[in-house]
């Protein structure tokens, strides 16, 4: 018996189909599903009150410790910049005088992180502290400046940052406060408003994975954005890193495995939406159990160009601790 030899159409069809299934095999696939994605409200700030003598003391014991700043650290034989992205002129002073004001909001929706955004540096620490869910007030934090972080100026770096408001602190993670009290320099007040991140459970498309890689092991045990549920942005490149930026975060480390993604997620919301930059600052972040994750999205093989030295991002790998 002959077996019967496919027409040319049939052979077409078939090698067109074969192509097809080999190319959907190495292209991203979007991933739908419902997932918790931090969204940010910016709110005036409570009515405010001047702040009394006696309260001064307490007040500066929470800041008796100075936020930690960034370092730039060589990773080739070439030296790092000698001149710092910040001048000292332009970070807050450490000292609290009495010209402070300071006010309260209480049983507000639930928030998971709160930084406070600014039209200029501070001229005095800021410091909040938190109403747990269970009505209990936590003790004063002081609240650091990030005042050395932002996208490059150079237009040609190619970035589409820096919408937002000049000036922030670092966000607080708060995990599920329901209040909050704010205390800050009578001169800051004016320009100031709360950023309050909190979760919403939506129908969301995060960030596409090839199936081709799906199942290959990143690097160093390297959490990618997939698994703290990152939002999908848009970021440039460089040519090389030629050193690298640590950022030793002031903000709070009372924080669970499980917590991580939260984290993340409310960092990246308050830099894209409080600050208007196109996605989280850093390229890496480290927990304090020693996680290793994706930061900025564009690739952890790839140059991608942070927000986390403004001045010094093109060409430099920005590492949050």
């Amino acid at each position: 018996m002959t077996t019967p030899i496919p027409s040319g159409r049939v052979v077409r069809r078939l090698a067109a189909l074969f192509g097809l299934a080999l190319l959907l095999n190495f292209l991203p696939i979007p991933n739908f599903g419902y997932s918790q994605v931090s969204v940010l409200d910016r709110v005036p700030l409570p009515a405010m009150s001047d702040v009394g003598a006696s309260e001064l003391p307490q007040l500066q014991a929470a800041v008796d410790e100075p936020p930690a700043t960034t370092q730039p650290l060589p990773t080739t034989t070439e030296a790092p910049p000698t001149t710092a992205p910040v001048a000292p002129s332009e970070l807050p002073s450490e000292v609290v005088t009495q010209d402070r004001v300071t006010g309260t909001a209480d049983q507000v929706p639930e928030f998971a992180a709160i930084g406070v955004l600014l039209d200029e540096a501070p001229t005095e620490p800021i410091l909040v502290r938190v109403q747990a869910s269970d009505s209990s007030w936590g003790d004063w934090r002081e609240l650091g400046v990030e005042s050395d972080e932002g996208p490059d100026a150079n237009p040609g770096a190619g970035q589409p940052e820096g919408n937002g408001r000049a000036f922030g602190t670092e966000p607080l993670w708060v995990e599920d406060a329901i209040g909050y009290e704010l205390n800050l320099s009578s001169e800051d007040a004016p320009t100031a408003e709360v950023a309050l991140v909190r979760d919403e459970t939506k129908r969301t498309v995060t960030e596409a994975v090839p199936v081709a890689g799906a199942a290959v092991p990143t690097p160093f045990g390297i959490h990618m954005r997939t698994e703290w549920g990152a939002r999908s942005t848009s970021t440039s490149v460089g040519s090389t890193v030629k050193l690298a930026v640590v950022h030793h975060s002031a903000s709070s480390n009372d924080y669970s495995p499980a917590e991580v993604p939260g984290v993340l997620r409310s960092i990246q919301a308050y830099h894209m939406d409080g600050r208007g930059w196109s996605d989280i600052a850093y390229n890496f972040v480290v927990d304090k159990y020693g996680g290793i994750w994706e930061g900025r999205g564009g690739g952890i093989d790839k140059p991608i160009i942070g927000a986390h030295a403004m001045g010094f991002n093109t060409n430099s790998v920005g590492v949050m601790v």
